[in-house]
């Protein structure tokens, strides 16, 4: 939130939005590099829950937070 008030150009957006996807994937990476003993479609389970997961933040959380912000006001 505070890079946001800080940078607010297309560059510092989409760098941002980089370093989160990268985070975001090295640490679904180490979650599932340290599993010792896993249970059989455990990972497959794992995969669609994030990605689930991914798919209601982007088409449900995201546009309420977006109409939310237009409609309320600035304080």
């Amino acid at each position: 939130m505070a890079a946001q008030n800080i940078l607010a150009d297309w560059v510092s957006y989409s760098l941002r939005t980089a370093v989160f996807a990268a985070a975001w994937l090295v640490t679904v990476w180490w979650i599932e590099r340290v599993a010792r003993t896993v249970p059989r479609r455990a990972k497959a389970w794992s995969r669609g829950g994030i990605v689930a997961a991914f798919v209601l933040t982007l088409t449900v959380v995201l546009p309420w937070l977006n109409h939310s912000a237009q409609t309320s006001p600035n304080t």
